[in-house]
């Protein structure tokens, strides 16, 4: 794992041994990335590289591919950053993590037929390019992925509670659209200030009837309130499956829960007994899959990884393992992809974006108090 950049990222691992010239171009074995460090995207940027370090085999030596990062965020330090690495000799590049970012990169990445991984969650905000993929799930197919499993699982009517906001807008439009894709229906929609604090309010709103499903596109930290608001309202996140409850009904919640981490149980984790969430991905240290990775990552950086982390270490795992044929083999792959990940089994649709669901998480009771986020099944 190496930087040509002078950012307390560098940790100095040498580069993988079987680092190689491919025929179609760029070195086998050897990735690039362009993230933002420094500024208000910082904090973004620096899970990024700690990802990216973990793929790079920080701790143990088994890195999948030697990664060159490149601190880089806009405008011509982002260009260079792009044609550096191209010079360089990658067979791709991971990032940027921000919209215009990305939008920026995109044509510089063209031009040098060089596979570009995009970070940015605003993939639904971009406009397709021949070498730009977008490995993170956006809030809209996250949204949709949670009406098609609910859908899937019997559910048919349901409530919309979302922030007033183009986020909330947006999201809460996707999930409306797969509801009715699917032949399910709304039975209504309450909006409130992205500032609330307090939900008695809005979820009184809530239609009385005609539904048993309420979708919240928000973070972790609002729907920790949320939860216990509606529970005290009198429609109860419970599993799908139960069948009476003293003192309300059972409803099924669904959420993207931006940002989750365990935080969300110590406050609401038995007002959320059921719940589908959309996060991109958890830390779930009973699922067999992702066991290595949060080991490792842990070992790496003594704390648990979030979704950009897991989303940059999958990046790296499919360039690395795609990128045989060098970038010209690599952009003829990605789109005929597919790689069982931390964050879904990875594959793209014809504008370059997940194509795939994801994973899903639900709230569990594991008996004597005690509630645990676990992949969903």
């Amino acid at each position: 794992f190496r930087s040509v950049e002078p950012v307390r990222v560098a940790l100095g691992l040498p580069r993988v041994d079987d680092a190689r010239p491919a025929a179609a171009g760029g070195l086998t074995g050897m990735l690039g990335a362009v993230v933002p460090l420094g500024g208000k995207s910082n904090r973004v940027a620096e899970a990024a590289v700690a990802g990216l370090g973990v793929a790079a085999g920080v701790v143990d030596g088994k890195g999948v591919a030697a990664v060159e990062v490149r601190a880089a965020g806009e405008g011509d330090a982002l260009a260079q950053a792009i044609d550096d690495l191209a010079r360089a000799g990658v067979v791709a590049v991971i990032g940027p993590t921000d919209r215009d970012a990305v939008d920026a990169a995109g044509p510089r990445a063209d031009a040098a037929g060089l596979p570009l991984l995009s970070l940015s969650g605003r993939a639904d905000k971009l406009a397709a390019r021949k070498a730009v993929f977008h490995i993170v799930h956006s809030g809209e197919a996250r949204a949709r992925a949670l009406a098609a499993r609910a859908i899937a699982k019997g559910v048919t009517r349901f409530a919309v509670l979302a922030p007033d906001s183009g986020y909330g807008k947006a999201l809460a439009a996707a999930f409306a659209a797969e509801v009715a894709r699917a032949g399910g229906t709304i039975a209504g929609t309450v909006t409130y200030k992205p500032d609330t604090k307090s939900f008695a309010g809005p979820v009184g709103k809530l239609p009385s009837g005609g539904w048993d499903a309420v979708f919240v596109p928000e973070d972790a930290g609002t729907l920790a309130l949320i939860a216990p608001a509606l529970d005290a309202a009198g429609v109860k996140p419970r599993p799908l499956g139960t069948k009476k409850l003293r003192g309300g009904r059972p409803i099924l919640l669904l959420s993207t829960a931006e940002n989750l981490t365990g935080a969300f149980l110590v406050d609401a984790g038995r007002h959320a007994e059921g719940a589908l969430l959309a996060p991109g991905y958890y830390p779930d240290d009973h699922d067999a899959a992702g066991r290595a990775f949060l080991e490792r990552f842990i070992a790496a950086y003594g704390r648990a990884p979030g979704f950009v982390e897991a989303y940059a270490y999958d990046a790296a795992q499919l360039a690395a393992a795609a990128g045989a044929g060098g970038r010209a083999g690599l952009l003829a792959a990605l789109p005929h992809a597919q790689l069982t990940g931390l964050t879904g089994t990875i594959r793209f649709d014809a504008d370059h974006r997940r194509a795939d669901p994801g994973v899903l998480y639900t709230v569990v009771d594991e008996g004597g108090g005690s509630f645990a986020i676990r992949v969903g099944r």
